[in-house]
């Protein structure tokens, strides 16, 4: 696991990002014995780390990046991993508009916030919405110092 912690850059903290943006992807060239952490999506960048754990910044690929953060015992193991976007409706399709942004404090405090606006469509003309609703969301996590992500609202 140290192999892995060194070559990965850190990210600057506060860290902020939206559903819109792409955020950067490392390359890291790992040996065969760490290949299992290419499962995880790809490589952000290293959000903290000390004697206990490192939480690794990932992302999916889709439509938009899902960003996602994964926290590691010294060992290789899991500690736990929480999806960093709450809506569903980044960018407008038929049914719903939205944005979903994330923020990472540099006391290790993550603040996701999303609001989606969901709407029918005139089927006479497209352009047309109506039944509009909007929804507002926040959500608020930790990462303790022994690694774990516990949530605060």
């Amino acid at each position: 696991m140290d192999v892995y912690s060194s070559s990965i850059k850190s990210i600057k903290l506060p860290f902020k990002d939206s559903c819109y943006d792409t955020m950067v992807v490392q390359q890291v060239n790992l040996p065969d014995s760490l290949s299992n952490f290419k499962k995880y999506g790809q490589l952000i960048g290293k959000v903290n780390e000390n004697s206990h754990y490192i939480a690794i910044l990932y992302a999916i690929p889709a439509d938009v990046q899902l960003p996602i953060l994964r926290v590691f015992n010294k060992d290789g193991g899991e500690i736990g991993s929480l999806k960093l976007l709450l809506g569903d409706c980044c960018g407008e399709n038929e049914a719903c508009s939205g944005v979903s942004t994330l923020y990472i404090t540099k006391d290790l405090q993550i603040i996701l916030k999303d609001s989606t606006r969901t709407f029918e469509r005139d089927k006479k003309n497209a352009d047309k919405k109506y039944n509009i609703q909007l929804q507002k969301r926040k959500k608020e996590y930790m990462i303790d110092s022994t690694g774990k992500i516990l949530p605060l609202t």
